[in-house]
């Protein structure tokens, strides 16, 4: 069962989808109890369905902001009180999972709610404020506490004590989750639209180090997106009663798109892979010959445009029969970055691809094609077993 991050298709139904895929029935709320764009879900009715529903199901995929604020937007607003944060943990603690469970959690993005007024006034000096901020937790520079402290005077004390409250409270509630992590429920964080840099980096870095301090890497994991969390949690699930480590190798369609920093991550677009690899239970191998899955991954930017270079590479990767996902990303979100315009250009059957994804966020993107991919592969690999 599924209580998905809120109501959009990437975050509810295309997950039931994924799960049609693995053999999965994948059962998500009533419609009816779902946030609708602005307006937030019903917690209660929530709360009261997977009390209901939660012990008849093998594995459960849940959604703690969901519970706690009415889905991602409502999560931006941070309409959930400390009060409320205390119950759900409680809540959380005594659904004693039947067999396997799975509680995510997002850190709040750097940037506040456009829906916040007059807080988005000031966004960029809190996004400045945020980054600097954490510059001068790890560095201790003398000049950059006083642009920090410059950058500080701008924004009204309200709105600052708003925004720096928002992390401490997200702070406390992950941390209060981190305690419920078991073998049989595993807590998984992940980043809302993020940077390098800021606030919401060093509430990863704290989760981090608790993790590691608790030794529980097992039990809980930290992760670089939010959209694609439910899809990914779905497909490990999927690998562990399978009893496959897929091999995955990773084909970049320029030498430097495996360092490339893409819109909205936290992280460079290699680690963004290896971490959602390591969060699956899947391996990457160093050639095509011994994976399970290419991904091809096309990071268009200022400095590189695909072509019909790359097109005929990824048209002779199908020709062998390899089984490829194709991750498409655009730095500057132009459809000249793309690859999929040159592959339509250049005849390239796309119908052969095992997956495809292009998001405006690059861990959307990839995680979306590497759970489909990965479906597609394993329920592939069964059959011809069961042919066989």
């Amino acid at each position: 069962m599924l209580l998905p991050l809120d109501s959009r298709p990437v975050c509810s139904t295309m997950v039931q989808k994924l799960g049609a895929l693995a053999g999965l029935n994948v059962i998500l709320p009533p419609k009816a109890c779902l946030d609708n764009y602005r307006t937030p879900s019903d917690r209660q009715k929530l709360l009261q369905w997977l009390q209901t529903n939660q012990p008849k199901y093998d594995y459960s995929i849940i959604s703690a902001d969901n519970l706690l604020h009415g889905g991602l937007l409502a999560a931006r607003m941070n309409t959930a009180t400390p009060t409320e944060e205390d119950a759900l943990l409680k809540q959380l603690q005594q659904f004693a999972p039947a067999k396997q469970q799975a509680i995510f959690s997002v850190i709040p993005r750097l940037l506040v709610s456009d829906q916040l007024l007059p807080d988005r006034w000031y966004q960029y000096q809190l996004m400045r404020y945020s980054q600097l901020a954490d510059i001068v937790r790890i560095t201790g520079s003398f000049a950059l506490t006083q642009e920090l402290r410059r950058t500080e005077a701008k924004i009204p004390a309200k709105v600052l004590d708003k925004y720096r409250s928002r992390y401490q409270q997200s702070d406390r509630f992950n941390m209060g989750l981190l305690k419920l992590a078991t073998d049989d429920r595993r807590i998984t964080f992940g980043q809302d639209d993020a940077s390098p840099i800021g606030l919401p980096h060093a509430s990863a870095v704290r989760l981090q180090s608790s993790i590691a301090a608790q030794k529980l890497k097992q039990q809980a994991q930290l992760t670089y997106g939010a959209d694609e969390i439910a899809s990914l949690l779905l497909v490990r699930y999927y690998l562990q009663q399978s009893n496959w480590q897929p091999k995955v190798y990773l084909h970049y369609a320029s030498p430097k798109a495996e360092s490339a920093d893409m819109p909205y991550m936290a992280v460079c677009v290699g680690a963004a892979l290896r971490n959602q690899l390591k969060l699956i239970g899947a391996s990457e191998v160093s050639t095509p010959d011994s994976a399970d899955l290419i991904c091809y991954v096309n990071c268009g930017n200022d400095d590189f445009r695909p072509s019909a270079k790359q097109a005929q590479e990824l048209q002779q990767m199908l020709d062998q029969d390899y089984k490829v996902a194709l991750i498409d990303s655009s730095a500057n979100f132009e459809a000249e970055e793309l690859l999929l315009p040159q592959l339509l250009a250049n005849n390239v059957p796309i119908n052969k691809l095992a997956a495809y994804a292009a998001w405006n966020t690059f861990s959307n993107s990839s995680g979306t094609a590497l759970a489909q991919g990965l479906l597609f592969c394993g329920r592939l690999r069964q059959l011809q077993t069961a042919g066989a």
